[in-house]
């Protein structure tokens, strides 16, 4: 995501979020992250290393799986999701 953009505008990018507090994340199609957020580690307690190529699904309680997948779907469909919520490991 971040190396497809211009050299200064990469770097902009890069800097603001390392900044953000909350994890921003990428994933493909098949639900691996493609790209995340250095706050992964604060708020998730995993570095981002240790996510890319992974699925989400590894990550997420069992109780909130089904509602995860669905509300994955409905943004690949491209519904608006806010305030989404579910439990990682």
């Amino acid at each position: 995501m971040i190396n497809a953009l211009s050299g200064s505008a990469n770097v902009s990018l890069q800097r603001v979020l390392d900044s953000v507090l909350d994890v921003v994340c990428v994933f493909n199609n098949q639900g691996d992250f493609v790209y995340v957020t250095q706050a992964s580690f604060t708020v998730l307690g995993y570095h981002p290393h240790e996510l890319l190529g992974r699925s989400y699904a590894e990550f997420i309680v069992q109780g909130d799986l089904e509602k995860t997948r669905n509300s994955a779907q409905s943004l690949r469909e491209g519904c608006l999701t806010t305030n989404f919520e579910n439990c990682y490991y």
